[in-house]
């Protein structure tokens, strides 16, 4: 066995449960543990059946999965655990009403539910309520067997750090955590949220990040927990740090691989970096003088810190022009309407200039405005002839979105 880890044993009948099997493969390395089962055996000069008993004897834990069809080792194996002490936990597919399970089966799975000699038997209905209530069964298995059993004098002295939510050093590390991304998608040199949740820490040991491209390590980091990023999440047993990804690190299409461990105990996550198309939209197709226009972006990929509200407009990946026969207006920001919404909008005016050249000025903070203008959400403007069309063009790396809107110096009655 590998040293400071606890093997567990993987019983149930391969043909029939393969992806069963591989799903509490799973399960149990999430925990921190070992996983001993025919997948990993390696090839012997011994009969099978003499090898397969010196694994599940020299395990910790044994885990019996059992379906419709019945199989001699599977029972045969569940017996020599129990009778040489081995903690077992059985986890019994729950059947459909078109399924049958073989009598023979039926009834050695009722036999070792006996209420006063037996085990408690979990039903899972498919692959992912078994990996959940395996990892959940382990864990409570653990606390009960392993971290009750230490001497009364040990207890006493580790107490405190138990209390506080850390584990000393010396025992083996068997709680699971998880790690998760802030977004699924992820727009090239965007910022990227990682937090990960952990019931227990044990002291002096990291929490190590690591983020893969598909080619190579493109972050690493060992978290002091205790200087993770906002604070306030620790005490829900959260984590979090975070990075800036480099655009020579980020490829269209490509995927990024976030794994997160402390301890024995890992767990992955997934996120994609890709460029998608913007989208330009106003609230209106037709506009009168001295009318007001809110236009709105769309644009996922200038959306590059979940945690803060963005501007676009006045950059080369997120560049606004609003063209009329009167006026250009460049750099003018559309901010985002949220946190992480990638949805950016403005206040555009609309002045109006005669044939003869009179401009019809706006008021904006008390100040006569009478010229095309503006950087922030609402102190733009642009001067529009009495009946024309205003061109908007929004770009990002990827494409370019146009939008049209008519002006007309006075809207028809059904417009207005």
């Amino acid at each position: 066995m590998v040293q400071n880890r606890l093997g567990v044993f993987i019983s149930g009948k391969e043909n029939e449960l393969t992806i069963e099997r591989k799903a509490a493969i799973e399960a149990i390395n999430s925990v921190g543990l070992v996983s001993v089962s025919s997948e990993n055996r390696t090839a012997s000069d011994k009969p099978i059946s003499n090898k397969y008993t010196s694994e599940l004897l020299n395990s910790n834990i044994y885990v019996g999965i059992f379906g419709n069809i019945d199989s001699i080792p599977s029972r045969d194996e569940f017996n020599i655990a129990k009778t040489n002490g081995i903690p077992t936990l059985v986890f019994e597919k729950r059947l459909n009403s078109n399924e049958v399970r073989e009598k023979s089966l039926q009834d050695f799975l009722t036999s070792i539910k006996d209420p006063h000699t037996g085990v408690t038997v979990s039903e899972f209905s498919d692959v992912f309520d078994l990996r959940d209530k395996i990892i959940n069964s382990l864990q409570q298995l653990l606390f009960d067997k392993f971290l009750e059993s230490k001497k009364p004098a040990e207890t006493s002295q580790n107490e405190s750090s138990i209390e506080g939510g850390l584990l000393p050093t010396s025992r083996p590390h068997i709680l699971s955590i998880s790690v998760k991304s802030d977004k699924a998608v992820y727009p090239i040199a965007s910022k990227v949220y990682m937090r990960v949740r952990t019931p227990f820490l044990f002291v002096g040991e990291p929490i190590i990040f690591e983020v893969r491209n598909s080619q190579k390590i493109i972050f690493y980091q060992e978290l002091n927990p205790l200087e993770s990023e906002m604070p306030e999440l620790r005490e829900g047993d959260i984590y979090q740090t975070s990075f800036t990804m480099k655009k020579e690190d980020c490829k269209s299409k490509d995927v990024i691989t976030i794994k997160a461990q402390h301890g024995h105990a890992y767990a992955y996550d997934f996120s994609t970096i890709d460029e998608r198309n913007p989208v330009a939209q106003s609230d209106k197709s037709v506009y009168g003088w001295n009318s007001d226009m809110i236009l709105t972006v769309v644009d996922p990929d200038a959306n590059k810190d979940s945690m803060k509200e963005e501007y676009v407009g006045d950059r080369q990946d997120s560049k606004l022009i609003i063209l009329s026969s009167k006026g250009r207006l460049e750099n003018y920001r559309l901010k985002e309407t949220g946190k992480n919404t990638g949805i950016f909008q403005g206040i555009l005016g609309i002045i109006g200039v005669s044939k003869d050249g009179i401009k019809h000025a706006r008021n904006l903070n008390g100040k006569s405005i009478t010229v095309t203008q503006g950087t922030e959400i609402s102190d733009g403007f642009i001067e529009c002839g009495e009946d024309e069309v205003i061109k908007i063009t929004y770009s990002n790396n990827h494409a370019t979105a146009e939008l049209t809107c008519f002006i007309r110096k006075e809207l028809p009655s059904f417009l207005r």
